[in-house]
């Protein structure tokens, strides 16, 4: 059942970057990564929560410090808007905006496949 909520997350992100007519294609091809990526680090997130393994980001936990995947889910969708928005309104800086974004998120997926 995530594993399709987080695929119906991806659909939804990247044919909202695809339809922003005025982006260039470097800049959606950014927003994308980065949504395919938060995506991927949800993914970890929730195997992680099945395999007892602790999650230290406690804005995705709850009182007993499991997982609270509805959070991680809601935060990712935050996330993401308010990325495209902040990428949407910055024009001039769209390219460094969405650039230092998938690095951040990419370090982070990078340093949860370690585990």
């Amino acid at each position: 059942m995530r594993f399709k909520i987080l695929l119906i997350i991806i659909i939804s992100f990247i044919s909202a970057s695809v339809s922003a007519e005025e982006w260039k294609t470097k800049d959606k091809i950014l927003l994308s990564s980065y949504i395919a990526l938060s995506s991927i680090d949800a993914y970890q997130t929730s195997k992680w929560n099945d395999k007892e393994m602790q999650e230290v980001n406690p804005m995705f936990t709850n009182k007993e410090g499991k997982v609270n995947m509805t959070s991680v889910i809601g935060y990712k969708v935050i996330a993401g808007i308010g990325l495209y928005l902040l990428a949407d309104y910055a024009k001039k800086y769209r390219t460094h905006i969405l650039s230092i974004a998938v690095g951040i998120q990419g370090g982070v997926v990078a340093w949860n496949s370690q585990f």
